[in-house]
């Protein structure tokens, strides 16, 4: 009997379409998937053991970028499902690797408007696997620049209809790593999300000072100008 996770030859061969059209720059923007290749991906490539993961988030890190990627995000549950299978990834490895090319997927949502509304949707429960795990606090340069870089593009998808909870999350998300970030252009991604946050949402201030960023901000060591003034702004405003 065939293990559960193996390919049949027609999938095989669907998984090799997807990957001659994402290589294929010229018809890029003209390809339609069909639904069996798209299922490929969703209902047995993401289902995959840890051991075997890498190259499927990879692919599935690349499929991110092409339009045809938001339907999977464009449901009554706004792909909540491909959220799950990714934080489940992020609490059940101890590799930053792994946690790595997950934090590049998740960045890559915010290319497409129906994949960018379900990330923002689901910010809290994300961020929550991401900490529950203690992600913030590992000291491997490339996990903290991909960390860095995911939770700037969510302060960047920040409205005024983001709700309470998801600032709340972000606000005490950056508080809790800020601290320990030592990288200069990290420090300045996550106080650029400070003010990119208190600033698209009405009822962000609120939150962020019941929050205590003000003293979370005077106690960061920014080495670059631009931090500097980032900081001293943020500051100011919270005066």
């Amino acid at each position: 009997k065939e293990p559960p996770h193996t390919m049949k030859e027609t999938e095989q061969n669907r998984v090799q379409r997807i990957v001659a059209v994402l290589k294929d720059l010229g018809n890029y923007h003209t390809y339609e998937n069909s639904e069996l290749e798209i299922e490929v991906i969703t209902t047995k490539l993401l289902k995959w053991p840890l051991d075997k993961l890498l190259p499927v988030l990879d692919l599935f890190r690349l499929f991110l970028l092409h339009p045809r990627s938001e339907k999977l995000f464009s449901g009554l549950d706004s792909g909540l499902g491909y959220l799950t299978l990714l934080c489940q990834v992020v609490r059940s490895t101890q590799s930053d690797v792994i946690v790595t090319l997950v934090l590049k997927v998740l960045a890559n949502m915010f290319y497409q408007i129906s994949c960018k509304n379900s990330i923002m949707k689901y910010t809290d429960m994300v961020l929550e696997a991401l900490e529950s795990q203690g992600v913030n606090q590992r000291p491997k340069d490339t996990l903290r620049a991909a960390l860095a870089a995911f939770v700037f593009n969510i302060s960047t998808g920040i409205t005024n209809f983001t709700s309470d909870i998801v600032l709340e999350k972000i606000f005490s998300f950056i508080n809790n790593t800020l601290p320990s970030e030592g990288n200069a252009d990290n420090v300045l991604k996550y106080l650029i999300a400070y003010g990119n946050t208190i600033t698209k949402c009405h009822s962000a201030l609120e939150y962020a000072q019941n929050a205590g960023i003000k003293n979370v901000i005077q106690q960061i060591q920014t080495q670059n100008p631009q931090a500097d003034e980032c900081k001293n702004d943020l500051l100011k405003f919270l005066a």
